[in-house]
């Protein structure tokens, strides 16, 4: 690390997963408390849907903008900023509930959570050049545990403050609680302060290193293709799970949040899995892999007609695909040395973007076809796609003809 030269790479990796971890655990409030949130403000589907979608925009604003500043030597400060904008995003909300209050919280929230994690990518890669799978891996290791433990967490917390103040002022307090927790976070990182520029980072002309691919290109279309194909499927499948649940297996659905929280736990799973993978393992072997045979699971799960072996169907396509996004960072990382920041951010980007088209699109099948089923499909789809990107990728590298 260039300012700070007694900062090993593990202790940059364990503070990035706790900072991280906490306040991706803070983000899922919104979700759990959603429905009295709509009950408070008495909303219609459309604002409500606007509310809970707005953060994702914003994410594609925080995670360019984050990119672009640790590229250029200003990780510490963006760490800082980000973490200052999260807790007064949350003070705000710790006021009496408002529309317009939420819908400005959230879309700084959206944009706050998205730089961070752009960042902490951009900190683990950088400090692992050599190769980052596997560091990538705990820090993801991190958000899976945070999605075990948040919902819990967060809705016994609003249930207990209900029965001693009520539904509308829960509201308050929970969000107070987020508040706290993520100014232990920014007490962490003020602690352990994070390095301005992590080694490599810059975008000089004497930082340039040998093998350097230039940022804008084919190689960049190419890894956002394959950041947007994995995130929009993954996030596709999480949103309509639920309803597929209540749909196609009424009047006894098997618990949907279990189903949800069994992927979370997979993910944890697959990713302590992939930790002990051999390094010379190439990134686009396992993208290959993981994304083909996790598609044909999830295709058989949607059309199980068992709700017990598709919930178990699923969590095991979970345990695959979880080792997708890891490998897909650590490719983007090995190519772009030089601007590892931008080229990070601009993959998230292509994720969150994607990831706001694909669930509506899933819907607009369902009612085209009169089938959830059919529309289930397209998501696998999209991870077949995948699979076939990443093969013929490896192939044309191993060839000696990919485009630089």
């Amino acid at each position: 690390m260039s300012d700070t030269p007694d900062y090993s790479a593990p202790r940059l990796v364990t503070v990035l997963c706790i900072v991280t971890a906490m306040t991706n655990m803070c983000a899922l409030t919104v979700y759990i408390v959603s429905p009295h949130i709509r009950d408070a403000l008495q909303l219609r589907a459309d604002a409500f849907g606007l509310l809970l979608s707005v953060g994702l925009g914003a994410g594609i604003v925080g995670s360019l903008s984050a990119g672009w500043l640790a590229d250029r030597g200003h990780m510490r400060k963006t760490f800082h900023a980000a973490l200052a904008l999260l807790i007064i995003t949350y003070a705000t909300c710790s006021f009496p509930p408002s529309y317009a209050r939420y819908l400005i919280a959230f879309t700084c929230a959206g944009m706050a959570n998205t730089a961070l994690t752009t960042l902490a990518s951009v900190g683990v890669t950088r400090a692992y050049p050599e190769g980052s799978r596997k560091p990538l891996t705990w820090l993801l290791i991190g958000y899976s545990l945070a999605g075990i433990v948040g919902p819990p967490f967060w809705g016994y917390l609003f249930q207990a403050f209900t029965s001693v103040v009520g539904g509308a002022r829960s509201l308050q307090f929970v969000f107070a609680c987020a508040l706290g927790a993520c100014a232990l976070a920014w007490a962490i990182l003020a602690l352990n302060p994070v390095p301005a520029r992590v080694a490599g980072t810059g975008t000089k002309k004497e930082d340039v290193q040998p093998g350097d691919i230039p940022l804008l290109g084919l190689p960049l279309v190419l890894v956002c293709v394959f950041a947007a194909l994995h995130a929009s499927a993954d996030n596709a499948m999480f949103v309509w799970i639920p309803e597929f649940t209540r749909a196609h297996f009424s009047p006894q659905p098997f618990p949907s949040s279990w189903i949800l929280s069994g992927v979370a736990a997979a993910y944890v799973l697959g990713r302590l899995v992939l930790l002990s993978t051999p390094d010379r393992l190439r990134d686009l072997t396992v993208i290959t892999a993981v994304a083909g045979t996790s598609a044909v699971l999830f295709m058989l799960a949607f059309n199980s007609p068992n709700q017990y072996l598709m919930a178990g169907l699923y969590v095991l396509g979970g345990v695959l695909l979880s080792a997708d996004y890891p490998s897909i960072m650590s490719y983007t990382a090995s190519m772009f040395k030089r601007g590892t920041g931008s080229a990070l951010a601009i993959t998230g980007a292509a994720s969150a973007g994607a990831s706001l088209l694909v669930p509506p699109l899933v819907g607009y099948i369902s009612e085209a076809t009169g089938s959830l089923v059919t529309a289930m499909m397209l998501p696998p789809a999209l991870l077949l796609l995948l699979a076939l990107l990443a093969f013929l990728r490896k192939i044309t590298e191993t060839r000696g003809r990919a485009p630089t």
